[in-house]
């Protein structure tokens, strides 16, 4: 599939078919990479960060506890 490159304020960008985006599960305000390896850009869903990992698994403990403890006043 051949995209134009468009002026975007100072800067240039491509628009990303909806049915692409749709496949891929993007929505707009999702935070992407963007990388340059042998001149080619690869564009992917950027990892969360070290610190969204770690709310994360502080949430998911959070939750885990509050079970055991539902399920420890059942026995």
């Amino acid at each position: 599939m051949r995209i134009p490159l468009k002026k975007i304020g100072n800067s240039r960008g491509v628009l990303i078919p909806a049915k692409i985006l749709s496949e891929l599960g993007w929505d707009e305000g999702m935070e992407l990479e963007l990388t340059l390896k042998d001149q080619n850009l690869q564009l992917r869903k950027a990892l969360p960060s070290f610190d969204e990992m770690i709310r994360s698994v502080k949430n998911g403990a959070k939750a885990n506890s509050s079970r055991l403890k539902e399920r420890e006043g059942e026995l």
